[in-house]
């Protein structure tokens, strides 16, 4: 997760590849290490690097209400 926010724009593919492959329970455990080693929460982060449609399909895949 961290490679596909952090680079020089956001490699998309294996962001959303991550975030809509793994199950609930699964991205519960990805936000709290995420959380863990970054002190940022992920939908932050998300929304820190990207915009627009793909953040709000990302950001509810990860139990963000964004509307």
């Amino acid at each position: 997760m961290r490679l596909g926010i952090n680079k020089q724009g956001t490699y998309e593919w294996a962001l959303t590849r991550v975030v809509t492959t793994r199950a609930e329970v699964d991205l519960e455990k990805i936000k709290e290490e995420y959380n863990k080693r970054n002190n940022v929460p992920l939908d932050h982060a998300i929304g820190k690097d990207t915009s627009g449609d793909y953040e709000e399909m990302l950001l509810v895949h990860v139990g963000k209400n964004c509307v």
